[in-house]
């Protein structure tokens, strides 16, 4: 059982001061025989009855003084345990929206301090037997306060919540509440959500999800809407940024794509600035269209930039104030490289250069602007100097010299970057001899291990490259699978499903994954089209059709013929990345080298202190820090061993500036298999505890006993 005070229980010592003073006030009795004796022995009978009043009357005494305590003290057991009911309890999770629309004014105070206050004055109505837990529904991946029947540590943790710059998660935030919920053995689970309910932050369709997993789990919900005029709020925003390249050099133009919204009815012009490492760059003036039916009036903005220096640059869009100023300025993170240089290994060099293994890839490389392509024969691969390149492709190469491939692993594991094609050139069994047993990664040539299957390859995850080719595929034409591609991969971030399946494969060969190999895509058959694997602080990416017309139409198709160029920047590791431009509310993910694991990365937070971590390896090949649930926007700056870093911006959530609501009752006639309530004082009138207002049935039992009492104490006088 836990108590609302306490420390009141202090006070049952007190319960022990009637007995004292019933002691001190009794009489040792002295025997003496004198002639009345025979009349005294006739009134023994009335004599223990007035004893047995006598104990009573100090037993109703201890009694007042206890439970006089026990009411101060608040205990935090059910009505429903005194009536024979059990008592297993109820546990709480109360979902606070701390997203920055929460920040807005309903009848002159801030939504978010009506919401901390409803809180604070709910929580003596709450169950405290089995605990209540905390957390915050933009950013609801872990509570804020796990289970605890303490109501100060509660009152603490709610008046001490801040407002973020991120968006609803509403629907996380009721799953999380129900993996917390589960976790505890109890009769009763209530979630308590109290938020401003905007359309954005809520999915219905996954919400009838949600519905169907939580049935029979006798869930009762209860919707605390924050409600005012927000959908007439005059809200212009910047809602995106992006670098219309991945690589970005010094000297070269890049464009800047810059994405408003208007929310208001009414037509809007607003006033945006570039500001770029402290220095205004580009001032404009936008004209949105007015908010309808259809959405928000959206307009989009590039402005060119040029960087004079390589190395990290931050910047900062920003338009004028309006009444949402949080999402009026966002945070973006540059980094400025050399130009790419890049070795082409051709397989089948033609005297006829249209006709080349590489040629298509030259093209696409020069049209690039920031990439310098050499092009070697495989012949003379032998005199090409691989540390003075960033990324070496290999296209159509059936094999290579021992010593150029330790070279090459050399090259890789240093940081630099490997991309192959395979062509008609290439056998598996060819591959196998040359670029595993060639790296003292596999078998030797012409051992029956090679002719055996899986088997013959157990010592080549040893080597570079992420998998084995098994046999080539030359049947039906097969495409690239949309539904299963990683379009948060780096390779696939700029592109669409309906891109992506444009291009036809005639000739794929099909490869093997090993284990630490990312495969970000697939054949519509489910066999790899993109494999990659990280090798020391370098990457190695394959794709399992040629990079010529005659295979596939791969870099013939408008469409796809990026998917290259975009595998060349990854696997140089100079990319820009999502990593380094990312939205309040997730987490800050700083990307490096694998040679950085285990290294100090420290990292600088807008207005709070900064955090010291060290570089960990992941499944993919490099090195990251993270810092989870970044709630200020601004730019995050980190150091490596306290030497030189980088910049990473973190911007508001741009759904959160969409603030048309939606009615709790929408969100009630979805979740049919658990019991909501769109008015609190519904459910917490139905589960009454004795810790909130139990305490009346102890006073009440007080006075029964000071009657008691009186009547006693009186009859004796």
């Amino acid at each position: 059982m836990a108590f609302v005070n306490p420390w009141m229980l202090v006070g049952l010592v007190a319960a022990a001061v009637p007995i004292v003073l019933h002691l001190k006030r009794q009489k040792r009795a002295v025997p003496k025989r004198w002639a009345a004796f025979r009349l005294l022995m006739e009134t023994r009978t009335v004599a223990r009855r007035a004893a047995i009043e006598h104990w009573l009357l100090l037993l109703a005494r201890v009694l007042i003084v206890a439970l006089l305590v026990l009411a101060f003290a608040r205990p935090g057991a059910y009505l429903g345990m005194l009536a024979g009911r059990g008592g297993q309890g109820k546990a709480v999770v109360v979902a606070l929206d701390t997203s920055f629309s929460m920040g807005l004014k309903l009848n002159d105070t801030p939504k978010f301090t009506l919401a901390k206050e409803r809180i604070l004055s709910h929580l003596d109505r709450l169950s405290l037997d089995s605990g209540t837990a905390i957390l915050f529904s933009d950013r609801p991946r872990e509570p804020l306060a796990g289970f605890t029947g303490d109501v100060a540590a509660i009152r603490e943790t709610v008046e001490r919540a801040t407002l973020s710059a991120g968006g609803t998660d509403g629907n996380a935030a009721l799953r999380r509440a129900v993996a917390l919920l589960d976790t505890r053995d109890v009769s009763e689970r209530l979630i308590l959500v109290y938020s401003d309910f905007h359309r954005s932050g809520w999915d219905l369709a996954d919400l009838g999800r949600l519905d169907e997993e939580i049935r029979g789990k006798h869930l009762a919900v209860a919707l605390v809407g924050l409600r005012g005029e927000g959908a007439d709020d005059d809200n212009q925003a910047v809602t995106g940024l992006e670098l219309e390249s991945d690589i970005v050099t010094r000297g070269e133009p890049v464009s800047l794509r810059i994405s408003f919204a208007n929310f208001h009815g009414s037509r809007r012009q607003r006033t945006f600035s570039v500001v770029v490492d402290g220095q205004t760059r580009h001032v404009q003036r936008i004209d949105l269209e007015a908010a309808g039916a259809a959405g928000p009036g959206r307009a989009v903005a590039r402005v060119p930039l040029t960087f004079a220096a390589e190395g990290f640059h931050s910047g900062q869009v920003s338009i004028d104030p309006d009444d949402v100023e949080v999402d009026d300025s966002r945070y973006f993170a540059v980094q400025v490289v050399p130009r790419l240089k890049v070795l082409l290994v051709d397989g089948d060099p033609q005297l006829d250069r249209s006709r080349s293994e590489t040629f298509l890839l030259e093209k696409l490389l020069g049209a690039a602007g920031n990439v310098d392509a050499t092009v070697v024969a495989v012949w003379d691969l032998g005199s090409a100097v691989l540390s003075l390149f960033d990324v070496v492709v290999f296209a159509n190469v059936d094999s290579i010299s021992p010593e150029k491939f330790s070279e090459t692993r050399d090259f890789v594991q240093r940081g630099g970057g490997l991309v192959y094609f395979p062509g008609d050139k290439v056998y598996p069994e060819d591959f196998l001899r040359c670029f595993t047993a060639a790296g003292s990664a596999g078998p030797s040539p012409g051992s029956t291990a090679t002719r055996t299957g899986d088997e013959r390859l157990r010592a080549v995850p040893e080597g570079i490259f992420p998998g084995y080719p098994q046999e080539w595929s030359t049947g039906a034409e097969l495409r690239l699978d949309a539904r299963r591609a990683e379009f948060g991969h780096p390779v696939l971030r700029r592109f669409r499903g309906a891109e992506l399946a444009a291009a036809r494969f005639r000739r794929v060969l099909r490869f093997k994954e090993l284990d630490a190999t990312a495969v970000p895509l697939r054949h519509d058959d489910g066999s790899p089209a993109l494999l990659e694997r990280g090798f020391g602080a370098g990457r190695v990416l394959v794709f399992t059709s040629a990079c010529d017309a005659d295979g596939s139409d791969l870099l013939l198709t408008g469409s796809t013929a990026g998917l290259p160029l975009a595998a060349i920047y990854h696997a140089s590791g100079r990319g820009q990345g999502d990593w380094l431009n990312g939205t309040v509310g997730g987490n800050v993910t700083i990307h490096l080298p694998l040679d950085r694991v285990g290294r100090s990365i420290r990292v600088f937070r807008p207005g709070r202190p900064p955090v010291t971590q060290a570089g960990r390896a992941t499944r993919r090949g490099d090195c990251v820090a993270e810092l989870a649930d970044a709630s200020e926007a601004g730019l995050y700056r980190f150091e490596v061993d306290g030497g030189p870093g980088g910049a990473v911006a973190m911007s508001f959530d741009p759904r959160e500036s969409d603030r048309a609501p939606i009615d709790p009752s929408a969100i009630a006639a979805v979740l049919k298999n658990a019991k909501v309530s769109v008015q609190i004082e519904d459910l917490l009138d139905n589960v009454r505890p004795l810790g909130s207002d139990g305490w009346l049935v102890l006073v009440l039992a007080v006075v029964a006993l000071l009657a008691v009492e009186g009547v006693l104490a009186n009859k004796n006088l």
